[in-house]
Order: C-alpha cells, then sequence, then structure tokens
C-alpha cells in the first residue's frame, strides 16, 4: 500500500523578523502533489516553485514546466489580487496530477466568483509596437492562460471557485 508524504513547508519572510508562513505539500500517490496554503503571506512563488520541482522530479518535459510554472503563478496571483482582494487567511487548494506526458491542475478558492462566472476571453490587449509607454501593465494573463494550457475551465461550486487546466 502507498504511503502518503506530508511536508509542513515553512519560509521565514526577510521583510519581517519572526514572520512565518506556511503551507501544506502532500504526495499521496506517485504522480499527484497536493498543496494547502492561506492566502496574502506572500508564499505563491514558493508554492509555484516546489511545484515546478516536482514536475521536474517526475519527469515532465522542460518546456511544459515552463508554461505550468507561468500558468500557475498567473492563477494564484489573480486569486491573490482579485479572488480575495488581498484578504489574508483564506484557503487556496492546489491538487497537480501527472502522467508522462502532461500534467493537470485542479486550484480551488473562497473567494469573489469570476465575472458572469466564465473565464475571461482569450483576447491580448491592444498594443502598439512603436509606443510602448502606452500599453496597459495588466491584462495579458488570460490571453496565456488560454495560450499555454488546454482544458482550461472555471465554475463556481456554492462558495468555491474550480480552476482547471491541463498542460503538456
Amino acid at each position: 500500500m502507498p504511503s502518503c508524504r506530508t511536508s509542513v513547508v515553512e519560509k521565514r519572510r526577510r521583510s519581517s523578523v519572526g514572520a512565518c508562513s506556511q503551507y501544506v505539500m502532500e504526495t499521496p500517490v506517485a504522480g499527484r502533489v497536493a498543496l494547502r496554503f492561506a492566502s496574502g503571506h506572500g508564499i505563491v512563488s514558493d508554492v509555484v516553485r516546489d511545484v515546478a520541482e516536482f514536475l521536474a522530479r517526475d519527469g515532465l518535459r522542460t518546456s511544459a514546466i515552463d508554461d505550468a510554472t507561468i500558468a500557475l503563478a498567473e492563477a494564484l496571483n489573480n486569486i491573490e489580487e482579485h479572488a480575495y482582494a488581498g484578504r489574508r487567511g483564506l484557503p487556496v487548494l492546489i491538487d497537480v496530477e501527472l502522467d508522462a506526458a502532461r500534467a493537470s491542475f485542479r486550484i480551488e478558492d473562497r473567494g469573489h466568483p469570476m465575472p458572469r462566472e466564465s473565464l475571461p476571453k482569450d483576447d491580448m490587449p491592444a498594443t502598439d509596437p512603436s509606443s510602448h509607454e502606452k500599453w496597459p501593465e495588466g491584462g495579458f494573463g488570460w490571453a496565456l492562460m488560454h495560450r499555454l494550457t488546454s482544458d482550461l475551465s472555471y465554475r463556481r461550486a456554492g462558495e468555491w471557485n474550480q480552476l482547471r487546466f491541463t498542460v503538456s
């Protein structure tokens, strides 16, 4: 019978002496990792790095790991900034299943639902290559998510947002 490995990962923040943020990372079976953390503690980059290490250790192609890293970071930053609007201590759940050629992600939060409870379109913001100072500072994230992933979906289930995507 396979055993479940659970790690409580503590990250000491340099900006605050004694401040400590943590998340739980479990590998219940080979090819699967589950993470749980609370919003607002500045650990998104740590979580993304640890997921990338899991994907690399389990043999996913480098280009797929790069796509997964960008997509996961975008999704988690959207949760922090929009769904939770900077509120601290709210749950974020990540489940990743990996097979030989693809990684499937499920990310859940209890934040505000997406507008119209649907995914934003995959349109890139208008840009003028000759006038970079007029470029928008944001608005590229969902277009990137659509381009880097497959099977991208969102649904609201009760009080939970559920985002799913696959990279290969």
